[in-house]
């Protein structure tokens, strides 16, 4: 099953979808370099809910709250 994340984080026939986005996002297992590139699609909205969601890697959770205290 793991492997088929990355499959899909690479597919844009997959990611063309929103949901998905947040969702690989969310995902531990979605390679970092797929993630990154698919926080700068995120509203402020998900930002706020990733900063809040105990389930996401350290490392996401970090980004989200700089990403939300950046001024606009």
């Amino acid at each position: 099953m793991a492997e088929r994340i990355p499959f899909i984080a690479a597919n844009r026939q997959w990611t063309r979808h929103y949901q998905m986005k947040v969702s690989l996002v969310k995902h531990p297992k979605c390679p970092l370099h797929h993630v990154m590139s698919f926080m700068k699609m995120l509203r402020c909205n998900d930002f706020r809910l990733l900063a809040r969601d105990k389930d996401v890697s350290p490392g996401i959770l970090k980004l989200a709250k700089n990403l939300l205290a950046k001024p606009k």
